[in-house]
């Protein structure tokens, strides 16, 4: 109020008038201010009011919140956008809990508390409430979250359009997702939250419940709401088999996204139908799946559209990927690392094909050469994330061949025995490098190692996902 009314006597009434219908520049100043104070800004005028409840503006509630301002928030503020990312506070994660309880989310249409732990009392108060009206939720996001009261949601809220419980491996989900009966689905992202490794041991163990039953699963979502599915994904679901694929191909037809990262089990025959249904498909990941040549050679005719493809870890050869560039001439995200028999010439030949279109790539584990490296960079000059961990035959003068990605922000350069740590700087320098993996290259003193890393610490979620 202070601020506004300095404004007036400095700007003019009129002046000032004009600035606060102006979004941009009010959600400028208010995005230097707290919850708490962005709150008072409602009760200087009608103007500020519409504007501090609008749409993204308290988009992130931060942990440190105090629990009176949170329940209020929840209950009054008419938010569509609730993202909590939770961190590890204890009173912050059962103000949020006690909040969901007491609220009755009239307004909210996405609802994101990836990392958050419930409170089992407050998942048991959840899971048996009844809404005097159904939620409108069209987005919900429960990912690696523990105690999750699915039920709840999936009950009050009919009309999710995209549903995210990757990581929530306990089997109350996919049992819940049987009795859910919402037609308007379009994407569900189940199983392992992870990438670039495959899940062993304890990571395995707690999907093999949900993968014998993910047959009924796709059974019911064909009856439900397959026609409307747009992205399916189930990695780390490593005991699903064709036949549990072969459910969703007769009735879906407008898939763009299919994430089978890691169902070994997965073979040419049920990708077969699916790319027969849905020609429109954009990103595919059959990373550590049993697919071959054959697969590629039915992406490259089907798949036009394809703009993301993750086939690392397959037995697919040197012929399918370079029938792959003939054909998707579209695609912005390569992974073909550790291969079973790729060669560094077909690699070339692809990201040559692919050109400045091709941002992100990973070629770890292949005999790469600076030279063949070196066409791959003069080609595809966009490239921002480069994964090349595990390539032996690159000399320390690779260095000097990556300062001409002027681009590049995330390096994975694992595995490695040339790091040169001022050619590293220097190479961090010349591009835009926030993000870099030199786990197990040597030789790097403790010193050098542990400011790299504490300097730019490595996080593949910031810069993969958004490809």
């Amino acid at each position: 109020q202070f601020l506004y009314f300095i404004g007036v006597r400095a700007c003019g009434l009129t002046l000032m008038n004009r600035l606060v219908q102006q979004d941009g520049i009010v959600r400028w100043v208010l995005s230097y201010l707290t919850v708490r104070e962005i709150w008072g800004c409602g009760l200087v005028c009608v103007r500020l009011r519409s504007v501090s409840r609008g749409r993204g503006v308290i988009k992130e509630i931060t942990e440190s919140m105090d629990e009176r301002i949170l329940c209020c928030i929840l209950e009054f503020a008419e938010l569509t956008t609730f993202v909590q990312r939770f961190t590890g506070n204890e009173s912050s994660c059962g103000a949020i809990c006690r909040s969901l309880v007491n609220t009755n989310f009239k307004t909210l249409r996405v609802l994101d508390l990836r990392d958050f732990t419930f409170c089992e009392d407050t998942a048991s108060v959840l899971s048996k409430k009844k809404c005097s009206e159904p939620l409108r939720l069209t987005q919900l996001t429960l990912r690696n979250c523990v105690n999750t009261p699915i039920e709840f949601f999936l009950q009050n809220a009919p009309d999710i359009q995209k549903l995210d419980l990757r990581g929530t491996a306990e089997e109350i989900v996919v049992k819940s997702l049987l009795e859910y009966e919402g037609k308007r689905l379009e994407c569900l992202l189940l199983g392992w939250d992870s990438e670039f490794s495959t899940p062993t041991g304890e990571e395995i163990t707690g999907f093999y419940s949900q993968a014998n039953s993910v047959q009924a699963l796709f059974q019911h979502l064909s009856e439900t709401s397959a026609p409307n599915l747009t992205h399916i994904g189930i990695p780390g679901f490593v005991t699903v088999t064709c036949s549990a694929i072969g459910m969703l191909s007769p009735t879906t037809t407008n898939l763009t996204s299919i994430d089978l990262c890691c169902c070994r089990f997965v073979t040419d025959n049920a990708i077969a139908a699916l790319l027969q249904d849905n020609k429109g498909i954009c990103q595919l990941n059959l990373r550590a799946t049993s697919i071959t040549d054959i697969t590629l050679n039915r992406v490259a005719a089907n798949c036009k559209e394809l703009t993301s493809i993750n086939v690392s870890c397959t037995p697919v050869s040197s012929r399918g990927i370079v029938a792959l560039a003939a054909g998707c001439k579209k695609v912005r995200s390569l992974d073909l690392c550790y291969p079973a028999g790729v060669s560094s010439e077909s690699v070339a030949e692809a990201c040559i094909a692919y050109g400045s279109n091709l941002e992100v790539l990973g070629i770890g584990g292949l005999n790469i050469t600076d030279y063949t490296l070196s066409q791959i960079v003069d080609a595809c000059p966009n490239i921002r994330s480069l994964g090349i961990g595990g390539c032996s035959q690159l000399s320390s003068s690779v260095w000097n061949v990556l300062e001409r990605l002027p681009k590049l922000s995330l390096l994975v350069a694992h595995n490695l025995a040339i790091v040169d740590y001022s050619a590293v700087i220097q190479l961090i320098s010349e591009t835009c490098i926030r993000n870099l993996d030199l786990t197990n290259s040597y030789p790097l003193t403790p010193q050098q190692s542990e400011f790299l890393t504490t300097t730019y610490p490595f996080d593949w979620k910031c810069d993969w996902e958004s490809v």
